[in-house]
């Protein structure tokens, strides 16, 4: 099967320590499977930009691992830029993916909420199997970390965003305990 993995911060191992990703990429490649990972090409928390160019991606190959960015722009902290940059790579996802063989699998990581969605919507234009892998609650963290309080109404819609994932999702993957039960307390 041919398998992209949308993940924003899934850049190889050498820039940022993500590795589940990378291993996931590689126990796939060695079943046989052909498998892309594409990544913002701005590296999180660093100063590293891997497209120095005015490319709209850049490909590579890692460790065996097939490497797509799309570029983006750089951002220190959590500031105004790095709103643009997760905004950046979505929007810009759609563009970059058409250049490559259509898959039969996305799997979309929802380290930001809109590269899990931009992946699970590429699923529904290539019409084939989308999974949303979960690997933070959003906006649950928020709340959890007292960044937002409970009642604050912006939970709404993002609550309601959240869902729409689930949703539009062919299947869902928690990367953490206790994944079907929040989501049958937030149906």
């Amino acid at each position: 099967m041919n398998i992209w993995l949308i993940n924003h911060y899934a850049v190889p191992t050498k820039f940022f320590p993500l590795a589940r990703p990378a291993s996931f990429a590689k126990h796939l490649n060695k079943a046989g499977h052909k498998v892309t990972i594409f990544a913002a090409s701005a590296v999180h928390n660093s100063d590293i930009n891997l497209i120095s160019d005015r490319s709209k991606y850049k490909e590579e190959i890692v460790d065996g691992i097939h490497y797509v960015y799309v570029h983006t722009s750089q951002y220190k902290g959590n500031g105004k830029k790095r709103i643009v940059n997760m905004l950046q790579y979505p929007l810009r996802l759609g563009l970059v993916c058409r250049h490559f063989e259509k898959p039969d699998v996305i799997i979309a990581t929802s380290v930001t909420p809109m590269a899990c969605y931009a992946g699970l919507k590429l699923a529904k234009k290539f019409k084939c199997r989308g999974i949303a892998e979960i690997a933070d609650l959003w906006p649950e963290s928020f709340v959890a970390y007292g960044l937002i309080k409970a009642n604050n109404p912006i939970l709404k819609p993002m609550y309601l965003f959240e869902r729409h994932l689930y949703k539009i999702a062919d299947k869902i993957i928690f990367t953490m305990e206790g994944g079907k039960d929040y989501i049958i307390e937030k149906s």
